[in-house]
């Protein structure tokens, strides 16, 4: 059965992974001659500009800003604008906006959608008590009973979620990281220098860890590059003040384009407590640049398999990490070859035939 008309449900339109994903699929999807309408609880954000003209965005009469209880709103919302529109087919692209479910399932009358849920998040998460854990996955799974499919992003992510979910009616789509004007990048040739980290700042980051990695590496004249913005930046500065790395530790903030930067970087170095499915790892390989990661996710070695492309560092130590980053920064950088397999998997083109064949079937 094809469905003609599908929707994406998203808060707003701030910048971040699932929403630029999302807007690569409604883009992709609108080019393959199906109706696509972008059902948005606010059009605030800095990424209305990517918004495909093709693609129809839809805010409630009263927008709904972020908020408590607003993910429920903006189910109740979806619900009244699928009916009214004959939506066929509705995708949720991101954990976060799964508590929509509730709401929607409320308000929902007459013929329903079919649901597409991706799950964007890890769902083993140590680093809180085991009663809220449980909590949090026993919430997760009601809320997915109400889909139709659940996506995981790897297939180590799949097995994690059958695990602590039980039975889901799953499927695995790898992640469209690449736009099809991204072009392939050759891997720059000019010398490299420093460690780069990109995020947040926020604790899920633990960029913390990063500069004590630094502090800790045999390498006194490394540097380390922090991008991104967030609530951490003054404790993070206080840091690297009383760590005596003030020179060496630098954060620029946003920045409107990472490439050049991983493009500089001698190494990629990734700290968080936990990931989904790291996007900004397979940009870093990409770029010819190697990864150093905690083991934040599972999909972390579905990603670097092999020595050429990084290590993943079994343990929350800063010394473990360091001496990680020594090993990787005698190695040669990956050659195209050895990043090749992780370009042609996450093209837009293939997740958004995969996503279609999905809705309809």
């Amino acid at each position: 059965m094809r469905r003609n008309r599908l929707a994406i449900l998203l808060h707003d339109l701030a910048s971040g992974g699932t929403e630029l994903v999302a807007l690569r699929l409604a883009r992709a999807w609108r080019e393959q001659g199906r109706q696509v309408d972008l059902i948005c609880g606010s059009s605030s954000g800095s990424l209305k500009s990517l918004v495909d003209p093709g693609v129809n965005l839809i805010v409630p009469p009263q927008p709904i800003e972020r908020g408590r209880g607003s993910r429920f709103l903006l189910g109740r919302a979806a619900a009244e604008i699928c009916r009214h529109r004959g939506i066929g087919g509705l995708f949720i692209p991101g954990s976060s906006h799964f508590p929509a479910l509730e709401g929607f399932a409320e308000k929902r009358r007459g013929e329903a959608p079919f649901i597409i849920c991706k799950l964007s998040s890890v769902l083993r998460r140590d680093d809180r008590p085991l009663l809220l854990r449980w909590r949090a996955l026993r919430s997760k799974a009601k809320l997915l009973s109400k889909a139709d499919a659940v996506v995981a992003l790897s297939p180590a992510l799949a097995n994690e979620a059958n695990q602590l979910l039980g039975p889901l009616p799953l499927s695995i789509i790898e992640d469209p990281i690449f736009a099809r004007e991204d072009g392939r990048p050759p891997h720059a040739t000019d010398p490299r220098n420093g460690l780069i980290a990109a995020g947040r700042l926020a604790p899920a980051k633990d960029f913390g860890l990063a500069v004590e990695a630094l502090a800790c590496s045999k390498d006194r004249g490394l540097t380390l590059t922090i991008l991104g913005e967030g609530p951490d930046r003054a404790a993070l500065e206080r840091q690297v003040e009383r760590a005596g790395l003030t020179g060496r530790v630098t954060l620029p903030g946003n920045v409107p384009d990472i490439k050049p930067w991983l493009q500089s970087g001698r190494a990629f170095i990734l700290s968080s407590r936990y990931e989904g499915y790291p996007a900004v790892a397979v940009e870093a390989l990409s770029q010819g640049t190697p990864v150093i990661a905690t083991n934040c996710t599972p999909a972390m070695r579905e990603i670097i398999t092999n020595p050429a492309r990084g290590e993943v560092v079994g343990t929350r130590r800063a010394h473990d990490l360091a001496r990680a980053v020594d090993r990787v920064l005698l190695r040669p950088l990956p050659a195209l070859t050895d990043t090749e397999e992780l370009w042609h998997r996450h093209q837009i083109d293939g997740a958004a035939d995969h996503y279609l064949q999905l809705f309809d079937s």
